[in-house]
């Protein structure tokens, strides 16, 4: 459910800034369902309603969190606050929302079996379910497709990773870090960067290269100064410096 944490961290904040209707996601769902109706061929209304009815999973749970922060003091002030919400088991409303996507992605796909973004976002519903096999298999797909696309490497590292394949997944991340590190350089705000380096650590952590590890888990708290970002995982990544012996980056620094 990590994927769920993260977007639901970004959709709090963008509630807080600037409002949502609760109905948005159920409106877009209708919108979509009648482009449907009057075109069953419709490959990106399809795919565009697969997106929302995810989304609305995300945002239903991120609007909940909202409103226990506006009326829960303590709750607000727990940077982890989210997860509470993003780990919980799914609903069956929700499993049946997810169900709901992956169907309008398989006709989007049946439709145009070269609809790269239909293979992505299945796939990301696929990981959130815990049906990682099904997931790499699309990740895989996209990839034929579109050989140069980086940010498959990052989606299929990270359910290598879930799945305990960890040279599989340490090649996706050594390959995604290296296209960053070549085109990008350092980007320190870039959420996906600074994570890449706490899913790697953990891979050379379980690989029993625990000096790589080291050096990654404090790459990755170098670049989220923030107590109040990415916390839980801030405090894993500062137990696990300890337990291998190094030295978290905030105390060296």
């Amino acid at each position: 459910m990590i994927k769920i944490a993260y977007f639901i961290e970004i959709v709090i904040i963008l509630i807080t800034l600037i409002g949502c209707m609760p109905n948005a996601y159920e409106q877009a769902i209708e919108n979509y369902s009648q482009a449907i109706a009057s075109n069953l061929k419709d490959v990106e209304a399809y795919y565009n309603r697969g997106v929302a009815y995810y989304d609305l999973v995300i945002y239903e749970r991120a609007y909940k969190a909202h409103e226990r922060r506006l009326i829960d003091p303590i709750f607000a002030k727990n940077p982890s606050s989210y997860y509470l919400f993003s780990n919980e088991k799914l609903t069956n409303k929700e499993i049946k929302r997810f169900e709901q996507a992956i169907e309008d992605f398989s006709q989007a796909i049946k439709l145009n079996p070269k609809h790269i973004k239909s293979y992505l976002h299945r796939g990301d519903v696929y990981e959130t379910i815990g049906q990682y096999e099904q997931a790499i298999e699309d990740f895989n797909q996209a990839k034929n497709l579109d050989p140069k696309y980086i940010e498959i490497h990052y989606k299929r590292g990270v359910v290598y990773k879930k799945l305990g394949q960890y040279e599989q997944a340490l090649e996706d991340f050594n390959t995604y870090l290296k296209y960053f590190e070549i085109h990008y350089g350092t980007p320190k705000i870039f959420y996906g960067y600074a994570q890449i380096y706490y899913n790697r650590g953990f891979v050379f952590k379980e690989l029993g290269q625990y000096e790589q590890a080291i050096e990654d888990f404090n790459t990755y708290l170098s670049l989220t100064p923030s107590e109040n970002y990415n916390y839980l995982y801030k405090k894993e990544a500062e137990d696990w410096i300890r337990k291998l012996g190094g030295t978290p980056y905030f105390e060296k620094n």
